[in-house]
C-alpha cells in the first residue's frame, strides 16, 4: 500500500500539485536530498517547501521517471532518474528509499546506489 502513496507522491510532483504532494507528507517530514549537503536535512512542511523551491528553482522542468517501486513494510524503496520535461537526463540513475505510516510519508533520501538506499532503510529501522 506504502507503494501507491509514493506514486502518487511522484505523479503529485511531477504536475507540480504543491497541495496534492504536501497531503501526504507528515507535517514532520524529514527529507535528505542532494541539495542537502549544502542545506542540511529539510524538515516538516516547511522544510519540504524549501525543498521544493530550491529544486524547482534550479531545475524548473525537472520530472522523476520511475523504473521500480518495491513496498517493503513501511518502507518504499524506489528507482529512477530526473528528466527534464523535453526527456534529456539531468542525473544518474537515483534511489529514493522512504517511510511511511498509513498514508503519510515520514522520511525520504536520495541515494547513488541501492546499497546505500537499502542500509538507510536500515538505519530508520534501528
Amino acid at each position: 500500500m506504502s507503494a501507491e502513496h509514493y506514486r502518487e507522491s511522484v505523479e503529485a510532483f511531477n504536475r507540480r500539485d504543491w497541495d496534492g504532494f504536501c497531503a501526504l507528507m507528515d507535517e514532520d517530514i524529514e527529507v535528505e536530498s542532494r541539495l542537502t549537503q549544502m542545506e542540511g536535512v529539510y524538515r516538516g512542511h516547511a522544510g519540504l517547501r524549501r525543498w521544493w523551491d530550491d529544486l524547482l528553482g534550479a531545475i524548473p522542468d525537472y520530472v522523476l521517471d520511475l523504473d521500480e517501486v518495491r513496498d517493503l513494510e513501511n518502507f518504499v524503496l524506489a528507482r529512477g532518474r530526473g528528466l527534464l520535461a523535453s526527456e534529456t537526463p539531468v542525473i544518474d540513475l537515483i534511489w529514493q528509499p522512504s517511510e511511511w505510516w498509513g498514508r503519510k510519508c515520514l522520511w525520504w533520501k536520495v541515494c547513488l546506489r541501492e546499497a546505500e538506499a537499502l542500509e538507510a532503510i536500515e538505519a530508520r529501522r534501528d
